[in-house]
């Protein structure tokens, strides 16, 4: 039985990575290496080495500081400027799994002050009982930040927890931490480790909620 969800939040309950892959386009454009928005695709659910290899196979290393600055940068602008970040479906999913009793937990490789500004934003916040950020922790695909919010007092176990999440890496930052993973699959690849593999957020509800 389910008693805790634990959702990525990029990609996931937020539709950033469309708006990155808008940024980047732009970002290495004004860098003078252009290119379209689908050929950053690769760096969708990507870390660390991997990540910064991608990124400089398609700006240069030189561009690469200055590209991922720019990049947040457009986002947030336009983040700020009103552009819907929400996924569809957000709210009401939240509000099905609160209406059944399930602890949401919010466990995210972004930063502190960027999550805050995007639950805000889309007036998110208010689901959790708490948010997990990669401040002082691993970046999945390491299991660091899920087992931090197992380890947070008031957290079920991880035999009645669920994580959601997009990308590869997140099923495997989940599984790694002893956790089922609910993919729900957009921009990357599926992920042959997920306990289950649903199109959308609505679902995702149905699926959790057939166990909860």
């Amino acid at each position: 039985m389910i008693r805790q969800v634990m959702f990525d939040m990029d990609g996931t309950l937020i539709d950033s990575e469309r708006l990155f892959l808008k940024a980047n386009a732009q970002a290495a454009t004004e860098l003078g290496v252009p290119h379209e928005p689908t050929d950053f695709l690769p760096l969708v659910g990507t870390a660390g080495a991997d990540g910064l290899a991608k990124m400089t196979a398609l700006v240069g290393a030189a561009n690469v500081p200055v590209f991922a600055e720019r990049s947040v940068a457009l986002v947030m602008q336009w983040v700020q400027a009103g552009v819907p970040i929400a996924r569809p479906g957000v709210a009401a999913l939240l509000q099905r799994l609160q209406t059944r009793g399930l602890r949401l937990v919010l466990v995210t490789s972004s930063d502190a002050a960027y999550t805050r500004t995007m639950l805000e934003t889309a007036g998110l916040r208010d689901y959790f009982a708490a948010v997990h950020t990669r401040d002082g922790a691993k970046e999945k695909p390491d299991p660091a930040l899920y087992l931090q919010a197992l380890a947070t007092p008031g957290s079920a176990p991880a035999s009645a927890t669920v994580a959601v999440e997009d990308t590869v890496i997140g099923v495997q930052a989940a599984r790694a931490a002893g956790l089922r993973a609910l993919q729900v699959v957009d921009l990357d690849a599926p992920a042959p480790s997920a306990t289950a593999r649903v199109n959308n957020l609505a679902e995702a509800g149905d699926w959790l909620c057939t166990f909860a």
